[in-house]
């Protein structure tokens, strides 16, 4: 039994590690819809925005 657990374990860690992300470089969107969105600080603290969030 303890094989089989240990077993099971072993697979499921592999299979995290081996899809743990993309490959290759970061590419961030450069158009003006982009720019217009909501940074994260702006969405958990909306009262130190400078500037409303895009509306969709």
């Amino acid at each position: 039994m303890k094989t089989s657990i240990l077993g099971s374990l072993a697979v499921f860690a592999l299979t995290l590690l081996c899809a743990c992300g993309y490959k290759g470089a970061l590419e961030l969107p450069d158009d003006p819809e982009f720019k217009s969105r909501a940074k994260f600080p702006d969405v958990l603290l909306p009262s130190k925005s400078a500037e409303p969030p895009a509306k969709p």
